[in-house]
């Protein structure tokens, strides 16, 4: 039977988030809206270029396809730019961005290409470095200069780092887009440990993790559980957090729980993004007035 996310789960989360042993991991649902689910832009793509196959709800797949038929790897990475930089952040009060910034946390990782992270911890009057992981040989200090690479550098809850793993809208060839991107991002990442800085990898085996805006059959969030945990995960000290949205089946539920989660210690909490960060805030705030 699943693990039910109660009152000590949130005592131990609270208390990994106050010790600055807590590392948000956010994929792309944490900025829907406004910027559109990866399937909603896959679909749209699948019909403006006309992709002929049936996974048309893959974007690392219909993108490979567009940048076949236009010659150019670049193409859809350019068109993602275009829509994506037209969309401002916007931060409404349930926003996961807002209430995450609120916290003293030193490490943000994410998935995602937009800078709303970055923004909502400026709006919060913190003072952020947005890193950007160089995965391809391509990449380098003069794309993205890295405060990681000052060994006397220590993020803290004033000046935290947002690590973008797929890149950044404003080097367009540090995007992991394409189905191609994803295979080069996998074996660079197996093949040489230092693609991630050790401060990274280091915020990833301390505390807690907490998983917002990713799903159980999200490529990119197995690719984190079986590739980039694989080599820290039994160094996990405290129990972590992924927010699904619930199945009406219980025991799909429960199956779940078990397979992707239980042996990485990993509880799930059933319920909407939102709602969880609505709690998570709540919650805090309740924990601040009773120190």
């Amino acid at each position: 039977m699943a693990r039910k996310f109660d009152d000590p789960h949130w005592t131990q989360l609270l208390r990994s988030i106050r010790s600055g042993h807590c590392t948000p991991f956010l994929g792309a649902a944490a900025s829907h809206p406004p910027l559109p689910l990866a399937k909603d832009l896959s679909a749209e793509w699948a019909d403006a270029y006309g992709y002929p196959l049936a996974d048309r709800a893959d974007l690392a797949k219909v993108a490979d396809f567009i940048a076949v038929k236009t010659g150019s790897s670049m193409f859809p990475k350019d068109e993602l730019i275009t829509s994506f930089t037209r969309t401002p952040y916007t931060p409404a009060p349930d926003d996961p961005h807002a209430v995450l910034a609120s916290l003293p946390i030193p490490v943000y990782l994410t998935t995602n290409y937009d800078g709303f992270m970055y923004e909502a911890l400026q709006r919060a009057g913190k003072e952020p470095s947005m890193e950007l992981c160089r995965w391809n040989a391509t990449l380098s200090e003069r794309d993205w200069p890295s405060r990681l690479d000052d060994p006397d550098f220590e993020p803290d809850a004033d000046h935290p780092i947002v690590y973008h793993l797929h890149g950044i809208l404003p080097v367009r060839h540090s995007l992991v887009l394409t189905e191609e991107d994803y295979l080069e991002f996998l074996v660079n990442l197996s093949l040489n440990k230092a693609v991630v800085p050790t401060r990274i990898l280091e915020s990833l085996g301390e505390g807690s993790l907490l998983f917002l805006g990713y799903g159980l059959q999200d490529f990119t969030f197995r690719v984190i559980l079986r590739g980039l945990m694989r080599g820290i995960e039994g160094s996990l000290r405290d129990l972590s957090v992924t927010v699904q949205l619930p199945y009406e089946d219980a025991a799909a539920m429960d199956y779940l729980s078990d397979y992707y989660f239980q042996k990485r210690r990993v509880i799930v909490y059933w319920g909407d993004l939102r709602a969880f960060v609505g709690e998570l805030r709540d919650r805090w705030a309740a924990a601040e007035r009773d120190v």
